[in-house]
């Protein structure tokens, strides 16, 4: 298996992981009636926003060449794991 298929399927797999965390976390926050802890929140909204990072990011990677690759996957991990600056 190529490397960049390797880091695509971990991709997607870190992106299932990131989507059942979200059900959880809501389950939580649906669970405290009002009494919702802002790190748990937070935490849901930074799941979230990797989400929709990686779905747009993961096409861009597909579609990249062999040679290309290793650069748009620098690109895809600077925009999947960064820290939004409202959310710091």
């Amino acid at each position: 298996m190529s490397d960049k298929k390797q880091y695509q399927e971990q991709m997607e797999a870190q992106l299932k992981q990131w989507q059942a965390g979200v059900v959880e976390l809501q389950a939580m926050l649906s669970a405290a009636d009002g009494n919702v802890h802002p790190e748990k929140a937070q935490r849901m909204r930074e799941l979230e926003r990797r989400i929709a990072v990686a779905k747009a990011k993961l096409p861009e990677l597909a579609a990249a060449s062999e040679e290309d690759w290793p650069s748009v996957k620098d690109a895809v991990e600077s925009a999947v794991f960064m820290t939004s600056d409202a959310e710091s």
